[in-house]
């Protein structure tokens, strides 16, 4: 749901520009299966589930092609109807709602089990690896049907939830994948402007989004068994949330995340929710939104399906950068207490950096933007984190040694908030019949020196977008099975 990239020359082959005709050349047909990790999960929780197969026998994996960058919109939209166009008997694709631009939001279905399975790509856009994962879970189900059959689910793909974010955020999609170019072309509405987040919760926020409402209908008419939210993240390790204790299913995410190698979160994750095992976590109920304390919003679209129907609720933290680190329980040398202190110091620092920038340049800057309305929003989370680290610093828990893991989390968090506001705020001092010729130098000065210092900071490199796609699909097989 959350956080940040890694180093710029270490992204490797996630760092280089292809160009947009290769992502379309290597995502353009699912080559015939041919070796690769065959699904191979675990039972669920119901009797139906027990009888299901616990192989299909098709090495799905091997058919995820390799690609280099994330989808436009244009691109996704058009892979889409490519899987309806060549598999008609066995898709169905329809527009479930369109944006407050006009856009459309799609929907393609695949299988005809007993349960349905709904799949929202895009719930934020600095979140691409979902809409890769959508696109490919499509095709897979559509070129191969026993998919579906095998685990007994209709999947219901919506690739794209919040399609005019990510117009504006797909600036950096196809590369390099820097920190520097991440941030510097980054965008994440605000609270109330995003789709995923504005879900009404009875006694409390009521004013949802268009394209929330056709979600909430879709929602309503499908009363889905599963949800399976595509969130990813930048710099964190690998982990996903449910709303339900399910040991098949934590098993079956630990058994994802190991079989590749990959990282597990040992920090602690998003809005306190509750390790459930290694790489899980139980998805903690939100809190209400309390105007000038908190950012006003709703609830999730898990939250949502799970008080309306029941539904079972899955959001994958895949990260698009490596960085062991978040993986490490030795201590770190340092005091828990004042580490939060120094993140408060350093959120504090760099917010009111940028807020002096912003006073500066009112005049100048088209305040109904939706990057201006970002900005503002970051600017006010900053400083909601830092003084809730300081309330943390001062509690008797909180006077011991910090895990590595615990000690990378908080240094991410004192370098994200600020980059991303500054990035936006770039953004709109770079734009067009802005005059602030100064204000822009001396931000751009500072925001290339944190960025350098984040590079220091997180050596990480980009991981292979094949494989954070695999993670994805193999854990939205396990949740199935658990149905």
């Amino acid at each position: 749901m959350d956080r940040t990239p890694g180093a710029d020359e270490a992204a490797g082959r996630h760092g280089q520009k292809p160009g947009r005709r290769t992502f379309l050349r290597t995502t353009g047909a699912l080559g015939a299966a041919a070796a690769g990790g065959s699904i191979t999960g675990v039972a669920g929780g119901s009797a139906r589930a027990a009888n299901r197969p616990r192989s299909i026998g098709l090495d799905w994996e091997a058919g995820i092609p390799d690609v280099h960058g994330y989808p436009t919109l244009r691109e996704l939209h058009r892979g889409v109807r490519a899987v309806r166009r060549d598999h008609p008997q066995r898709t169905e694709l329809r527009t479930v709602g369109r944006s407050r631009a006009g856009r459309d939001i799609l929907m393609i279905s695949v299988g005809a089990g007993r349960n349905n399975a709904l799949v929202l790509g895009g719930p934020h856009p600095n979140e691409p690896t979902g809409f890769l994962t959508a696109l490919h879970l499509a095709r897979l189900g559509a070129r191969h049907p026993e998919l579906a059959e095998g685990l007994d689910v209709t999947w219901h793909i919506v690739p794209c939830m919040d399609p005019d974010a990510m117009r504006l955020g797909e600036k950096w999609y196809d590369g390099p994948h820097t920190i520097q170019n991440y941030y510097g072309k980054f965008y994440r509405p605000a609270f109330r402007n995003q789709v995923e987040w504005t879900f009404p919760v009875e006694g409390g926020f009521d004013d949802p989004l268009p394209e929330t409402r056709a979600l909430m209908a879709l929602i309503d008419d499908l009363k889905p068994k599963l949800v399976y939210t595509l969130h990813s993240s930048d710099f964190t390790g690998f982990h996903f949330m449910t709303n339900r204790n399910i040991p098949e299913l934590v098993s079956g995410m630990e058994r994802a995340i190991a079989k590749r190698g990959f990282p597990f979160h040992a920090a602690p994750a998003d809005g306190g929710a509750t390790p459930l095992g290694r790489g899980s976590f139980l998805l903690a109920e939100p809190e209400p939104s309390v105007p000038g304390e908190q950012m006003v919003h709703g609830v999730s679209s898990i939250h949502y399906a799970a008080a309306r129907h029941g539904a079972l609720g899955v959001l994958p933290e895949t990260p698009m950068w490596h960085c062991p680190r978040f993986e490490e329980t030795d201590g770190s040398g340092h005091r828990y207490d004042r580490l939060l202190g120094r993140t408060a110091d350093r959120l504090e620092h760099d917010g009111d950096i940028l807020a002096e920038t912003v006073r500066h340049t009112r005049g100048s800057l088209p305040a109904s933007s939706p990057y201006a309305i970002s900005v503002a929003e970051h600017l006010r989370l900053a400083e909601l984190t830092a003084r809730a680290y300081r309330r943390m610093a001062t509690e008797p828990t909180a006077v011991r040694e910090a895990t590595v893991a615990e000690r990378f989390a908080l240094l991410w968090m004192a370098y994200s908030l600020p980059l991303r506001a500054g990035g936006m705020l770039l953004q709109l001092l770079e734009g067009p019949g802005v005059d602030a010729r100064h204000a822009r130098r001396r931000l751009r000065t500072w925001f290339v020196r944190r960025c350098s210092q984040m590079q220091r900071d997180f050596p990480g490199h980009g991981l292979d977008l094949r494989e954070l796609a695999a993670v994805q699909i193999d854990v939205a097989f396990t949740a199935a099975r658990c149905l």
